[in-house]
């Protein structure tokens, strides 16, 4: 079930469900861009937080959530979700923070 190949790179960049996810809230091309001048995933995250700002910033966050959370259903349950159920997850946690906050 678990590839023991996979890690953060892949989950996050390189599977194609990650890749369309990216590229449907317009991060793909920043993504490309920053992941040629780091070495690791943790770099990764730093730099995107350095490169980008206001909603991106914030979907790039719950978009990393969610496809986390992909990840351990994935390994932890046996289901594989689709991109559509990443990207919604991902909305409505982020529709559910923003309530909350401004609440």
């Amino acid at each position: 079930m678990y590839n023991e190949m996979e890690n953060n790179w892949h989950v996050f960049l390189e599977c194609p469900c990650s890749v369309a996810c990216w590229r449907r809230i317009g991060i793909y091309d920043i993504l490309q861009t920053v992941t040629a001048s780091v070495d690791s995933f943790a770099k990764l995250f730093f730099k995107v937080r350095q490169v980008t700002d206001g909603d991106k910033l914030i979907n790039f966050s719950m978009l990393l959530w969610s496809l986390w959370k992909r990840r351990n259903t994935k390994l932890w349950e046996g289901k594989l979700e689709d991109f559509k159920q990443v990207m919604a997850r991902a909305s409505e946690v982020l529709n559910s923070w923003l309530f909350a906050r401004n609440s």
